[in-house]
């Protein structure tokens, strides 16, 4: 931790060496910590930059982008660096406070104005990684063919090749993929958070919602709305407030499971053979 400290003043031009407050959860890919310097307080997010190249560095792009372009806050940052086959990045910390109806109006209002900012086409300027797989950002004209190619084929292949995926699913998975145009409305490119659970956002003590820990990208927004539905921790106000801002095209609700089907993908990947079942249950279903 002292080297951290002297590396922290250098590189992010403290006068003073900054003092170690606490650690705070960080999952299972980061040490995240608690710093003072120059009478205020830091997030310090570390991991190791051989095994996770280029990763605060991108998040530290994609939270910049969002600060400066979302209606949500997403907190400032600071700097980014390597060092020792260490990768930091240092933003502001913002005090947690409790969420409440009123918040989670102001999250599902802020997210629908979120995914108002638009582009041209489905993809971002960058790859960058979900948790801590790589996640391929190629620019592609349809949603369709994005979500076919970038998101669930790419994830599954890395799921067959690990044999946690049979061909008989894959084979499966390539035959939905055929019949996306069927089944998702055409929509704009959205600015998505792309990774937006309950783990990743926080209600602050000025009532405001904090997001951080993005997979940015811009894709269809019901990809967003439907990873908030896969564990949990957003209220009805939030999906009503989200609702009268920027409705939902008709039977959203009946293809939350085929946009979770790239969570799931994912969550195979990283923890197993436990995500099997439900991967099979949507494709039997779709």
């Amino acid at each position: 931790m002292e080297d951290a400290l002297i590396h922290l003043k250098e590189e992010c031009n403290f006068k003073n060496r900054p003092r170690f407050i606490r650690h705070l959860h960080g999952g299972d890919i980061n040490t995240v910590y608690l710093i003072e310097a120059e009478e205020q307080q830091w997030v310090v997010k570390q991991n190791n930059a051989i095994q996770f190249p280029l990763m605060l560095e991108k998040e530290y792009r994609a939270m910049q982008f969002l600060h400066q372009n979302s209606p949500l806050y997403y907190p400032k940052m600071l700097c980014h660096f390597t060092k020792n086959e260490q990768q930091f990045l240092v933003m502001e910390y913002i005090e947690e406070g409790l969420s409440n109806n009123e918040a989670q109006q102001h999250l599902g209002k802020g997210l629908a104005q979120q995914h108002r900012l638009s582009n041209s086409s489905f993809g971002w300027k960058e790859d960058n990684y979900i948790g801590s797989l790589k996640q391929v950002n190629t620019f592609k004209e349809s949603w369709n063919d994005f979500f076919a190619e970038n998101r669930l084929l790419f994830q599954a292949e890395q799921a067959f090749n690990k044999r946690l995926l049979v061909a008989q699913v894959l084979k499966q998975l390539e035959r939905l993929c055929l019949r996306l145009n069927e089944m998702i409305p055409t929509e704009p490119a959205a600015l998505l958070h792309g990774d937006l659970w309950a783990g990743n956002y926080f209600i602050g003590q000025k009532n405001q919602p904090v997001l951080y820990d993005p997979a940015i990208y811009f894709g269809h927004r019901e990809m967003d709305l439907a990873m908030t539905l896969l564990f949990g921790g957003f209220s009805t106000d939030f999906y009503m407030t989200y609702q009268e801002v920027y409705p939902l095209v008709k039977d959203w609700e009946e293809r939350v499971k085929l946009f979770q089907l790239y969570p799931n993908l994912v969550h195979l990947n990283l923890f197993g053979a436990s995500y099997l079942d439900v991967v099979r249950k949507t494709l039997k279903k779709h």
